[in-house]
This record gives C-alpha cells, sequence and structure tokens, in this order.
C-alpha cells in the first residue's frame, strides 16, 4: 500500500510539473548618453537630449559637455526606461547602476543620483538615492547603485484594493499589463493610490556643489529579473516590453520642468 501511495504521489508531481514551465528571465537595459560633441559618439549632443530627456533651466549644453549650474539647481533627467515584459512586470530584483564621466574627476563628489519608477508612466514613486549614499559618492565607486522594490506594504496594499473590483472572466486577460488596463477602465484611482509593480524607471543627476560642473557622458544599466512561471497551454507572450501607460493621450502645450527632488537625510 504505500509503494502504491508513492507511485501515485510521483505520478501527480509529474503530471503538475509538465503543465507549469518555471524559468526565470533576467534582462539588462544599458544606458549610454554622451554630452561631449567633440567626441565622436552615435549618441552625443541633441540624440542624448531628445524630447523624451529633461534638463533643468541651468542646465545648458556646450560643446564639451553639458553644464550644470551649482546649489541643486543644475540637474537632468534620463529619458523613462521601461523593465519587465507586458506578461509579467517586476516588483523587485531590479538593480540600477549608473556613473558619469566628468571634466573635472574631483567634481563628482558634488553630484548625487537619484532614480524613480512607475507602473503607468503617470503615477511616480518619489526620488530615491541608494543606500550608503555616503560611501557611493567617490571617484572610484559609481554615482549610483542600488536595488529597488516594491515594498512588501504596497503589493498587499494593491490586492486589497484590486478584490473589490470585479474579476475578469477566466482566460479572457493574459499578462499583466493586459489585467492593469482592464483594472484601469473600472477603477482607475487605484493606481493613484498605489504603484503594485515597476514598470518604468528613470534616472536624475544634481549638482550639489557650490560651482558648476561639466557633465560630459552617463553610462550604466538597468537589470531586472522576471518569473517565468506560467502554464504550459497558456499563450505567453515574451517577447513585448511593459505597455502600461495612463497618460492623457493629448499632453499640454507646455510643461514645467519636475519638481527638484527634496534632500535625502544621509
Amino acid at each position: 500500500m504505500k509503494r502504491r501511495t508513492v507511485y501515485s504521489a510521483a505520478l501527480v508531481w509529474m503530471f503538475v510539473g509538465l503543465q507549469v514551465a518555471v524559468a526565470g528571465i533576467v534582462s539588462r537595459a544599458p544606458i549610454h548618453i554622451s554630452f561631449d560633441r567633440n567626441v565622436e559618439d552615435p549618441y552625443r549632443g541633441g540624440a542624448a537630449i531628445s524630447k523624451h530627456s529633461r534638463l533643468s533651466p541651468h542646465a545648458k549644453l556646450k560643446a564639451n559637455g553639458l553644464v550644470l549650474e551649482g546649489e541643486g539647481k543644475g540637474w537632468v533627467e534620463s529619458e523613462t526606461m521601461a523593465v519587465g515584459l507586458a506578461y509579467r512586470g517586476p516588483c523587485g530584483g531590479i538593480t540600477a547602476l549608473f556613473d558619469v564621466m566628468l571634466k573635472n574627476k574631483e567634481d563628482k563628489q558634488h553630484l548625487k543620483g537619484y532614480v524613480r519608477y512607475s507602473c503607468d508612466r503617470l503615477h511616480w514613486s518619489s526620488w530615491e538615492l541608494p543606500k550608503g549614499s555616503k560611501s557611493t559618492r567617490t571617484a572610484r565607486k559609481p554615482l549610483f547603485l542600488s536595488d529597488l522594490r516594491v515594498p512588501r506594504e504596497e503589493c498587499t496594499r494593491f490586492s486589497e484594493l484590486a478584490k473589490k473590483v470585479e474579476k475578469p472572466e477566466e482566460g479572457a486577460i493574459q499578462g499583466a499589463a493586459a489585467y492593469y488596463r482592464w483594472l484601469a477602465e473600472r477603477s482607475p484611482e487605484i493606481f493613484a493610490q498605489v504603484i503594485p509593480s515597476i514598470g518604468y524607471v528613470q534616472l536624475k543627476i544634481v549638482n550639489h556643489g557650490p560651482e558648476p560642473v561639466t557633465l560630459q557622458s552617463i553610462d550604466g544599466s538597468v537589470s531586472w529579473h522576471t518569473s517565468g512561471l506560467s502554464r504550459l497551454d497558456e499563450p505567453v507572450d515574451w517577447t513585448t516590453k511593459w505597455n502600461f501607460d495612463l497618460r492623457p493621450k493629448t499632453p499640454p502645450a507646455t510643461s514645467q520642468p519636475t519638481t527638484q527632488p527634496a534632500e535625502p537625510s544621509d
């Protein structure tokens, strides 16, 4: 009898195993922005400062780089980068790393790197400094290196809010981004209250020193891990990037610069 029980358990395990595919998907998006027009680079100058990037009024592009005025007035934001897949966006497991090339290496101590994340490109987290920011602002270490993760309480809160909304028919929606769009059509206020996952990240560099700093380039990467858990009979698109976007389709004619991030306590 015991042998039959063991064999039965083994068959059940094999059956379940055949129905579910488990694979971790690791992806990486490189970052390279050059501001030095004297260097032969396909990303230099205007290509680096596209309509998707933002400069403060106290940042000026010159021949040898981007000049950021001091006292927190000069800053530059990268364009928004999509992370994760449309099928499943990561709640954590995201590593952001970037560094800067300066005309004067000693000016690095006056710069601070920030990062923020969003699920829908409309509602964003606050700008964050990496943990242990004192030790990272040195000439030998990268300006920014940190792991990003949605707080557990945020994920729990989202689940509680989503439970109050009717559930879609089984099999009618494939993927997290599609579900979020479905949910936003019925209860858009949920995404104004909580950020359930990380779909986009954005970088920001601010000069907090007393004098202007010439920024020549930004290099780094954003990498993430997405669970590959899915049923084998479920149609899964592993190629489409995260594409949940709640921004108004017709943006206003003029936009104001992003609010200067508050000085975090080190």
